[in-house]
C-alpha cells in the first residue's frame, strides 16, 4: 500500500526541476538545455557579451548575421557524455559542419569567485588549471568569429591559435563588463619551460616539420606573444604590420623584420611573462550592447528526439548511425505530427544511409509544416543519393532534385547546404556545373566561411577553370594556419605550394591526394 501511495504522489507532485528542454535564441547563438528558463538566459547573454566584447576590443562591426551562420551550443548533461559524443577527454569541442556551426559543452552552475573578485560559468571538473567546457567554447568560437571576420586572410598557425587562446580566458564581471588578457593555466607548462620553443621558431614555423610537443607549445606562445603585442604600447601596430606583409606574399622570415632584433623580442617576451602583475584590459557594461534574448520551451516531439538529435549534430559517424536512427524513429513515431521530430528522423536515416526512410521522413515533415525550409533539403539529399545509387543520368531525374532544392532556397535563400547541393547535383549526375551554380557555391562560402569541405569544393572549381590564383586565396586561410581547425592541414599546404609553382603536373597531383585524404575521413566516419 506504502508502495502504490508513493507511485500516486509521483504522478500527482511536478517533476525534477530543470527536467525540461528549452531553447535560448540570440544574434549569434542558439543554446539548448536541459535547464532552468532563467539560467539559460542568463548564459546565452554572457555568450552574446563576449561576442560584443571581442567586437569593441579589435574593432569589429556587427553586421547582420545570415541564421546558418549562428552557433548552435547543446548543453549536455556532464563531462562524461561530452567524451561519449566526441569519443576523447576533451570538456567540450564545436565542429564546423554544412548544416551550421555546433559546440557541445557540459551542463555547469556558477563557479566560486575568481581571481578578479568576479564570477565565471566553468566547467565541471572546477581545477584552477583544468581546461574546461566554456574555455573550449570560446576557444572555438573565436576561429569561428576569426574565420568570420577575416575569411580571406592567411593566418600563421601560432596566431590562429593565440588569438583562440588570447579570448578564450575572457572574465564575466558581475557588473557587465568583460575582462580580457588573464593567462590560459591550463597552458602553464608551455608558458614556464621557455628553452624549447623560440619566438623565431614560432614565427617561421611550418607544422609539417614540428613535433607533437612543440605544437602543443604553439597555444600557450602564441597567447604570450598575442598578448604582449596587443598591449606592449612599443609594439603597437607590428602584429597587423607582419600580418599584411604575409598577405602580400613574403615569407615569414621577411615579414618577422617588422618586429625588429628577434632576440630582442624574445627577452621582452621573457620579462613580459614573468611581471609581477599581469596586463589586462576591461571592456565596460556601457560598451557592450546586446540585443534581448528570447527562451522558449520545445516541444513535446522536439524534447523527446533531442537525444537522437545531439548525436546527429555531434557528427558521432556511421557505426553509431543505426542506434541514432532507432532513437529518432521512435521520437518520430510517438510524435508523428511533430515536424522537429520528423526532420531529425530524415538527418539519422541519411547518416545511417537509409536514403527511402529519410525521404518519406521529409515527405511528413512537408505535410506537416510546408515552409519547413530543412525538409526539402533533406529530401534532396535522399533523393540523390537514391539517384547515384541506379546510376542515374538521365535529365528528368536531376531536374527533379534540384527543383526540391530551388524550392528550399525560395524558402531560405541563405542556406549554403541548399547552394552546396545545387552544385554537386550536376556532377553527380553527369554533367559540368552551370555557371549559376557555381555562383551559388561561391556564395555558400561567403556564408559559412569555416565550413573545410565546402572551402574544399571551391578550391576544386577554381582549379578545373584554371583560375589557379583564386584557388590559391581560397585555400590561403587554411592552408597557411593548418592546424586541429583544418582536418587535411599536410594535404592543404602542399596543394598550396603546387599552386604556386603553377604546375599542372603537381597541381594534379596534390588535388588527388588532398581528394583522396578527404575521401578516406569521409568514409572513416
Amino acid at each position: 500500500m506504502i508502495r502504490n501511495l508513493l507511485i500516486a504522489l509521483f504522478l500527482i507532485v511536478p517533476g525534477v526541476a530543470h527536467a525540461d528542454w528549452y531553447e535560448a535564441d540570440s544574434k549569434h547563438f542558439v543554446v539548448l538545455s536541459k535547464d532552468d528558463p532563467q539560467h539559460l538566459q542568463q548564459y546565452a547573454e554572457q555568450l552574446e557579451r563576449f561576442d560584443q566584447a571581442m567586437r569593441v576590443l579589435r574593432g569589429i562591426d556587427d553586421p547582420a548575421v545570415a541564421p546558418i551562420n549562428r552557433v548552435t551550443v547543446y548543453v549536455v548533461r556532464d563531462a562524461a557524455e561530452i567524451e561519449s559524443l566526441s569519443g576523447d577527454g576533451v570538456r567540450g569541442f564545436y565542429r564546423a559542419d554544412i548544416g551550421g556551426p555546433v559546440a557541445f559543452v557540459p551542463r555547469k552552475a556558477p563557479s566560486k569567485t575568481n581571481i578578479t573578485g568576479s564570477r565565471l560559468y566553468t566547467g565541471t571538473s572546477g581545477g584552477q588549471f583544468d581546461l574546461d567546457g566554456d574555455s573550449v567554447l570560446r576557444h572555438e568560437y573565436s576561429h569561428h568569429f576569426m574565420f568570420d571576420n577575416y575569411p580571406s586572410m592567411a593566418l600563421p598557425f601560432w596566431f590562429v591559435e593565440g588569438f583562440a587562446e588570447f579570448h578564450a580566458t575572457a572574465i564575466f564581471n558581475e557588473d557587465g563588463s568583460v575582462t580580457f588578457g588573464a593567462p590560459p593555466t591550463y597552458r602553464a607548462s608551455s608558458l614556464i619551460d621557455r628553452d624549447r620553443l623560440t619566438v623565431r621558431d614560432m614565427l617561421t614555423s611550418d607544422t609539417r616539420h614540428m613535433d607533437l610537443g612543440e605544437v602543443s607549445e604553439i597555444y600557450g606562445r602564441g597567447w604570450l606573444l598575442i598578448h604582449y603585442m596587443t598591449f606592449a604600447p612599443s609594439r603597437h601596430g607590428q602584429l597587423t604590420s607582419f600580418l599584411q606583409a604575409l598577405n602580400q606574399g613574403k615569407p615569414p622570415i621577411e615579414a618577422a623584420k617588422v618586429f625588429g632584433d628577434l632576440d630582442v623580442l624574445q627577452r621582452e617576451l621573457t620579462k613580459w611573462m614573468s611581471a609581477p602583475k599581469i596586463t589586462v584590459r576591461t571592456i565596460p557594461a556601457s560598451a557592450i550592447k546586446i540585443k534581448p534574448v528570447s527562451v522558449r520551451k520545445l516541444s513535446d516531439g522536439e524534447a523527446a528526439s533531442m537525444q537522437a538529435r545531439i548525436r546527429t549534430k555531434a557528427g558521432l559517424g556511421s557505426k553509431a548511425a543505426p542506434g541514432v536512427l532507432a532513437m529518432a524513429r521512435k521520437a518520430a513515431a510517438q510524435f508523428p505530427e511533430d515536424v522537429a521530430a520528423q526532420l531529425e528522423l530524415a538527418e539519422a536515416a541519411l547518416d545511417a544511409k537509409d536514403y527511402g526512410t529519410a525521404r518519406d521522413a521529409a515527405d511528413r515533415a512537408i505535410a506537416i509544416a510546408p515552409a519547413a525550409e530543412k525538409a526539402y533539403v533533406f529530401k534532396a539529399r535522399a533523393e540523390m543519393a537514391i539517384a547515384k545509387a541506379a546510376k542515374l543520368t538521365d535529365a528528368a531525374s536531376w531536374a527533379a532534385v534540384r527543383s526540391t532544392l530551388v524550392k528550399a532556397n525560395s524558402l531560405e535563400n541563405q542556406d549554403p547546404e541548399t547552394l552546396m547541393l545545387y552544385y554537386q547535383s550536376y556532377a553527380a549526375g553527369g554533367r559540368l556545373p552551370t555557371a549559376t551554380s557555381k555562383a551559388g557555391l561561391y556564395e555558400a562560402l561567403d556564408l559559412l566561411p569555416d565550413e573545410p569541405r565546402l572551402r574544399l569544393e571551391v578550391i576544386f572549381q577554381h582549379i578545373a577553370d584554371g583560375e589557379y590564383d583564386k584557388a590559391r586565396e581560397v585555400l590561403a586561410p587554411i592552408a597557411y594556419g593548418a592546424s586541429h581547425t583544418n582536418r587535411f592541414g599536410r594535404f592543404t599546404i602542399e596543394l598550396s605550394d603546387a599552386l604556386g609553382s603553377g604546375d599542372k603536373a603537381k597541381i594534379d597531383a596534390a588535388v588527388a591526394a588532398l581528394k583522396t585524404e578527404r575521401d578516406k575521413v569521409d568514409n572513416a566516419n
